[in-house]
């Protein structure tokens, strides 16, 4: 037994070799789980959600789904299935799912953990959660229920700015320039 966030936890033997179960009840709480790779998932579910005893599955998912992401966004990152032992899948109040993420997946979002989105997969394709939190080390979204969740990057829309850019007039006395000295050099050849 355990607690999180003032709750019971109670891990339960895992039902297959990347799965764990979580007991929890009314009162709500939290509980983290190995996802894809060496990332982890957390969860956080309110108040008078769930009734006491429930147990969510939560199973490290390395082979996603392979339904593309919409347009602007790609596959990063953690990947993990979540579900409830009772098929409980949808519900009132809406749950945090939070997924780790590496400095490889910040950059693969543009270099900016702002880019990143816990996504779900709805039976068709990915579609990216509400975001609630994005740090150094993790990004949340909210869900009103149980699916596949995994992180998504946003599509840098711009190439990051490197430097100042150079006044359009600037251009144009660098052209004047070099066309009048075109015109001096071509009229010592007309005269030589």
């Amino acid at each position: 037994n355990g607690a999180a966030n003032g709750a019971a936890v109670v891990a339960d033997e895992p039902a297959a070799a990347a799965e764990a179960g979580f007991a929890l009840g009314a009162t709500g709480g939290a509980f983290g789980c190995a996802a894809a790779g060496s990332s982890q998932a957390q969860v956080t579910v309110p108040a008078n959600v769930v009734a006491d005893g429930t147990r969510f599955l939560c199973a490290a998912s390395e082979n996603p789904q392979s339904a593309a992401a919409p347009i602007g966004y790609s596959l990063v990152g953690s990947r993990v299935d979540l579900t409830t032992d009772t098929g409980l899948a949808t519900f009132d109040s809406a749950l945090t799912v939070c997924l780790s993420h590496t400095v490889a997946d910040i950059l693969k979002a543009g270099g900016a953990a702002a880019n990143l989105r816990v996504g779900f997969f709805d039976g068709v394709m990915w579609q990216p959660l509400p975001l609630t939190s994005s740090s150094a080390n993790e990004t949340c979204g909210l869900t009103d229920h149980l699916t596949q969740f995994g992180l998504m990057a946003a599509t840098p829309t711009a190439l990051p700015a490197t430097g100042t850019s150079v006044a359009p007039i600037v251009w144009l006395i660098l052209a004047v320039v070099v066309l009048a000295s075109g015109g001096i050099i071509w009229r010592r050849r007309l005269t030589a």
